[in-house]
Parts: C-alpha cells; structure tokens; sequence
C-alpha cells in the first residue's frame, strides 16, 4: 500500500466507509497491528519507506527512527493538557492500530491503560457511513453535527441506538434502504444523539470519585456537540479537549511519548500557535502599489472601528495556528449582530448555509454570555480557548447575537485571553468601547475542507 502512495494520491480519497475496497482496507490495516509477526514485518516495511523519503529530504541515514502506536500517540497529546500530573484520558476515532478507543489513568507522568475497544465496533465510522449516505463528502462530518440540530433525534434514534451504532462499523446494505425514506436533518440527529449516548456510557463506566480531571483526544471529539453533552453530563469534571484532536495532532503526541521514553522531561500545553511565523518582507512584497498601509502603532483601534462599522477585518498575526481552528492569527473578523455580513462572508467562503460560525469574546464575559456548566467548574473560560466544545448561550446572547448561535441554541466560542492573543484582546476590548457588544466573529480565511491559509 505505500509503495503505491503515489497512485493512491493520484486517485484522491478513497470513496468512504461504505465502500467494500474501503473496508477491505480498513480490515489489513486493522489486522496487520493485532498479528504479532505481520506486525514486525509492517513495521519494517513502514520504517525503511520512511527513512528512504527522510533521506530525500536531507535526514542522515543513522537517524535513529521510533514508532508509536496510533492511541498511544492520541493519548501523550491529550496528557500534555493536564496540568496536576493525575486525569482520566480517553481517546476516539475512526481507528487506528485495531482500536477504535482508548481510556487510560494517567498517574505521576505515567499511563495506565484502563480500556480499550477494537476498531469493528467503531461509531465513528458508523458517523461517517452516514455522513456519506446523506451526500457529503469525506471529513465533512461537522456538517452532518450541524444538520443535526435541524432535526428530531426521536425519529430514526431508536434504530441507530440499538442497530449501527451501538454495533458500530459501516452500514448494512439493508440499513442504508431503511434510511432512505427518513428526511436528512431526522437521520442526522437520531445518529448524533446515539453516538452521544454510546460515548458518555463508555466513560461513565470509567470514572472514579478519585477522577477530577477528563482529558479528550482523537477524531470523534471533533464533534463539538458530544463535547457539550460530556460537559452536561459530568458537570464535576475539568474536560479539555486537545486543540488537535484529529491525526494532525499525533504528530505532538508521538514526539511526547518519544521524549518521554528517553526520559525528558516536558511542559503541560499553553497554546495553539504552534506553526510557521509570519514573514513581514513577504507581506510587504504581496502589497500592490496602490493599496494603502496604515503604519498605525495601535492597530486594534482601526480594526475595532473597522468592525463597528460592519466592516470585515483579514486578520494575520504571528505563528500559524496548530489545530483545525482559526484561532486569530489567520481569521476573518466581523460583527456577531448583523445576519447580512454573515451573508458576504458565507458567500465568499461558500460556506453551507447549516453550518455556524463561531464567536469569540474576552474570557471575563464567558459567564455573562454563555450558561453554565463549563467544561471547568472552577473557571468559566477554562477549556474554551480552541473551539471544541460548545456551550449554551443565555437568552439575551441569542437576542443580541443572532450570527454568532446556532439554531440550537449554542455557540462554539473561543475565550480570548490576555496572556494568550494580545491583539484579539485588545480588538475585542476597543470594539466593546464603541459598540457595547461583547461577541465578534471568528472563522477561518480557507475554504471547507481546505488546509488553513498560511500566508
């Protein structure tokens, strides 16, 4: 299969999990990780393809090369989010290694495996059967989460609950006939809250009264609305989800589990802005003649009129963000009042109509804005730095804001701390001067589906 990646990169993604080449292959891959002796030899094969492409790119020949399991990897990137050494780590996705799923006590800078479930039961892949039958296209699961919120969970919830999710891999020929008659926003929301329903038994049978803190990592907690309802759910809990919780984010967990098996020591997780700086000579070089620059010493002033005025601000700033989430220093800034603005930018981005944008505001408004409970108790805006959980918004938020929440109610926000984004800080602090509001906009430059805009 790697000999033939560049075939396979020709071709494009393959045609989803209902597809029997799909599965075929999700099965080798599955299985050659769960054979001890087909394991050595994958990982050899796998090793030398490697070395051989780090050696076209100028790596010596005597790197030394270490490989990671594919939940382990998931895991040391949630475990960079705790901040006490002690939590609960679970970890969902598709699959990875033969395993769908893993929960594991982390105690002292150590794991402790607690469970694990094998990649034929995954309701993750179920979703994404789903998300296929429905017309989309692969990865666009968020827009199957947001469909949900249009429909009733009643309709089509008991035969997911108790048939392909709670069975968990593809659909039966049989199932997807059954669906058929079912309106999309009905079939969306039954098997969303059947996925949230399996999720929160799986960790409700994992925690203990010692458990204070829930650590979340892998593609499934891309679903900001399972976050919300494991926030719901364990209200005692401190839930954080890690900022790049699909395969993008293994890379930050290998290199953890790598470091921490030499035995260095590393520091907990501050920030999402982890990518390439911005080049200011290339920035300048990209202005045309005939364009302007303001050389404004305090330009959050200028933005913060700009957006009072309705207008919609390109924001580029520092270190590109690591994660799915633009998070301010790639993003579009406009007003959460006017549906109108939120019209230009849906059109230019060709956005789906079902999908919500998500708001920002100063982490000292979270209580005023949203209702409780937060993913942590203790502090309202802790946990909401990246966008991965949503929250529900209070009844004049809803009024007030109408851009900025979705139709059920809830906002994906982003609280902005000093510490963390100056600008947006201050942006936001100086819009609230002229206006009164509290909410802006954030949403990536990159069309859906696309990598984020670097530069």
């Amino acid at each position: 299969m790697r000999l033939l990646g560049g075939r396979y990169q020709q071709q494009g993604s393959d045609s989803g999990p209902i597809d029997l080449l799909s599965q075929a292959v999700r099965h080798y891959e599955n299985l050659s990780s769960a054979i001890p002796g087909w394991r050595v030899v994958e990982r050899a094969l796998s090793t030398r393809c490697l070395r051989q492409r780090l050696n076209e790119c100028g790596f010596s020949a005597s790197v030394p090369i270490s490989t990671v399991p594919h939940h382990a990897a998931h895991t040391f990137a949630a475990a960079s989010l705790l901040t006490t050494g002690f939590g609960l780590i679970w970890t969902m996705d598709g699959y990875g290694d033969g395993l769908w799923a893993t929960a594991t006590r982390w105690v002292n800078g150590e794991p402790r495996l607690v469970a694990s479930h094998s990649y034929r039961s995954s309701p993750a892949v179920t979703y994404g059967a789903v998300c296929q039958f429905l017309g989309f296209k692969e990865g666009e699961e968020g827009k199957v989460t947001a469909l949900a919120a249009h429909g009733d969970p009643r309709v089509t919830g008991e035969f997911f609950s108790q048939g392909p999710v709670a069975r968990g891999g593809p659909l039966r020929p049989w199932e997807v006939r059954h669906l058929k008659p079912f309106a999309p926003a009905d079939i969306a929301a039954g098997l969303q809250r059947a996925v949230e329903e399996r999720v929160l038994s799986l960790i409700a049978a994992s925690i203990t009264p010692a458990d204070h803190t829930l650590a979340l990592a892998g593609g499934l907690f891309a679903n900001v609305t399972v976050n919300r309802r494991l926030v719901e759910h364990f209200p005692e809990l401190s839930i954080q989800v890690f900022p790049a919780m699909g395969d993008g984010g293994l890379s930050v967990g290998a290199a953890l589990h790598t470091q921490s098996r030499l035995g260095t020591p590393w520091v907990p997780w501050k920030h999402a802005y982890l990518g390439p700086p911005l080049v200011r000579r290339l920035v300048h070089s990209a202005i045309p003649p005939d364009v302007k620059v303001d050389t404004s010493s305090v330009p959050e002033k200028k933005v913060a009129e700009m957006l009072a005025a309705g207008g919609i601000v390109a924001m580029v700033d520092g270190r590109d963000e690591y994660g799915p989430r633009a998070l301010g220093n790639r993003s579009l800034l406009f007003g959460a009042t006017d549906p109108a603005v939120a019209a230009r930018v849906q059109s230019a981005l060709a956005r789906s109509t079902i999908m919500p944008f998500a708001p920002m505001c100063r982490a000292r408004h979270v209580e005023a804005l949203f209702s409780p409970p937060y993913p942590c108790a203790e502090r309202a805006d802790y946990g909401l730095s990246f966008m991965t959980i949503a929250v529900q918004a209070r009844d004049e938020t809803i009024r007030r804001y109408p851009v900025a929440v979705h139709i059920d109610g809830t906002a994906r926000v982003q609280a902005v701390t000093r510490g963390r984004h100056r600008y947006l800080y201050r942006i936001l602090a100086e819009y609230e001067k002229l206006t009164g509001n509290l909410l802006l906009i954030n949403t990536s430059f990159n069309l859906h589906g696309e990598p984020m805009v670097h530069d």
